[in-house]
């Protein structure tokens, strides 16, 4: 028999792979065999709908988390300008201030927006004080042509409780 001659073996693709799938296959292919998988996913069931029947619920809960998005306007300027000259010191200075949970922004040419996120249980009307003080006082440190500031607060009626996509 030459080397061209030889004679196909059993091992195919799907045998010489299995060896190699490690953990995640073995734990695959024992779940996909197992008689305790259709048990398993009833019992998890089982649970999700006791969880959801002790939980208590409010038709209107008081939660206060207020969020305050800060719009500024650099008119003619790139993303990246706009970001390291107004973004990123914002972030900076908002960051400063108590009771401050979270700071991100979104750059885009010619604008900005910086979202102050505050701790659950922030009054907003001082957190807005706060935000207005703080960018009064640190105007010195903005580039000039910066133009029209808006500074907008959120709270949790602002924020849809149901999003539909088609």
């Amino acid at each position: 028999m030459t080397r061209g001659d030889q004679e196909p073996t059993d091992a195919g693709p799907a045998r010489s792979n299995a060896g190699h799938a490690g953990i995640a296959g073995w734990i695959a292919r024992f779940f996909i065999d197992s008689p305790l998988t259709p048990l398993l996913f009833l019992s998890a069931l089982f649970v999700g709908a006791i969880g959801l029947v002790i939980t208590p619920r409010q038709e209107d809960p008081d939660i206060s988390v207020p969020m305050i998005d800060i719009f500024v306007e650099y008119p003619g300027a790139p993303s990246g300008q706009v970001a390291t000259l107004i973004s990123e010191p914002l972030e900076r200075l908002m960051s400063e201030i108590d009771g401050v949970e979270h700071v991100y922004s979104v750059s885009r040419r010619g604008k900005a927006m910086v979202t102050v996120r505050f701790e659950v249980g922030e009054p907003i009307n001082p957190s807005v004080v706060k935000v207005h003080d703080l960018i009064q006082a640190n105007l010195h440190r903005i580039p000039p042509d910066v133009a029209n500031w808006q500074v907008r607060p959120k709270t949790i009626e602002d924020v849809p409780i149901l999003t539909l996509t088609l």
